[in-house]
């Protein structure tokens, strides 16, 4: 399964109008292997989760229910809502998998095209968690200005 490290570009070709060293492959390699363990490990995590919350739906609406004095229409939304996030986490997840394959290829395959599209799926990655940090701080904000 481990392939053998990418080698070095001939003197004279450019990766992004930049020449790349064997030494910044490998550290682009590394980086790929680790985003692909992370986000095949957070999404099995997840998944699990999301089928944990599908199978036990009425009685995770009940507990939630009793424990946080909602009724059950409250605590479905609740629910839902917490299912959502996670589906949003799943596509976070997907594209850093999808970034770090491509990447992998592009680096193994000496093939720029992959690279720029891995580099597109991690720019999706990033745009996401802007897009969830700029949410949170703003909840943040909601709720000691109203506290």
């Amino acid at each position: 399964m481990d392939q053998t490290p990418p080698v070095p570009p001939p003197p004279g070709t450019s990766l992004f109008e930049m020449d790349i060293d064997g030494v910044g492959q490998n550290h682009l390699n590394t980086v790929s292997k680790w985003g692909k363990f992370i986000a095949i490990t957070l999404l099995v995590i997840v998944a699990f989760g999301v089928l944990g919350l599908a199978t036990q739906y009425e009685q995770i609406i009940n507990r939630i229910g009793d424990l946080m004095a909602f009724d059950n229409k409250t605590a479905g939304i609740l629910l839902a809502i917490v299912i959502i996030f996670m589906g949003l986490i799943l596509v976070f997840l997907f594209f850093l998998l999808r970034a770090c394959t491509l990447i992998k290829q592009g680096l193994v395959a000496q093939n720029s095209d992959r690279i720029a599209d891995g580099f597109k799926a991690l720019k999706v990655v990033f745009t996401l968690s802007i897009i969830f940090s700029s949410l949170t701080i703003l909840a943040t904000i909601f709720t000691l200005v109203n506290s």
